[in-house]
């Protein structure tokens, strides 16, 4: 019975350690190592809950975050070029002055977002909710926003070479 307890209560202060449950993460030891150091080239951190975390400085260069909980987390002047950010949560985070170079946010929830100042240079945008995002100063230079819901066209224009976007046509009148 006392072993029972010990590993519960071991289990317990595992997570309570990581800082929250990282939900079906594809790989436990990526989570840990990554929110120890803020470095993880290429890792797997897909369906992480990193929720409201200070993650600003971040090398995630090629990192899995697909369907990852980023909701309110600052990655202010982090490096996410070429990550996967399909389906991922990142309603009111923080990604300015970030790089985010042929970045994959396909279908991401981007409402709110800071992008200000961040290089979305051929992100691929495709289908994301991107509601309330600060364009100020963001490069935006061929990024695909085709089919991007609630895109305020008078906001991206705040972006730095929004003109060269990729756009749904109704957009660009």
């Amino acid at each position: 019975m006392g072993w029972r307890i010990f590993v519960t209560v071991l289990w317990l202060g595992w997570f309570w350690l990581v800082g929250s449950v990282p939900a079906t993460a594809a790989n436990l030891r990526a989570v840990v190592y990554y929110t120890q150091t803020h470095r993880c080239r290429g890792c797997d951190l897909s369906r992480a809950n990193l929720m409201a975390r200070d993650l600003s400085w971040s090398f995630l260069l090629t990192a899995n975050l697909q369907q990852a909980d980023l909701r309110g987390s600052n990655l202010s002047h982090s490096n996410l070029s070429w990550a996967r950010l399909n389906g991922v949560e990142l309603r009111q985070g923080n990604l300015s002055a970030s790089k985010l170079l042929f970045a994959n946010l396909q279908g991401a929830n981007l409402q709110g977002v800071n992008f200000q100042g961040a290089n979305l240079n051929s992100a691929d945008l495709r289908g994301a909710d991107v509601q309330g995002v600060n364009w100020r100063d963001a490069d935006v230079n061929f990024a695909d926003l085709r089919g991007a819901h609630s895109l305020s066209v008078a906001d991206f224009q705040k972006a730095q070479n929004w003109e060269t976007a990729m756009l749904d046509p109704e957009v660009k009148q």
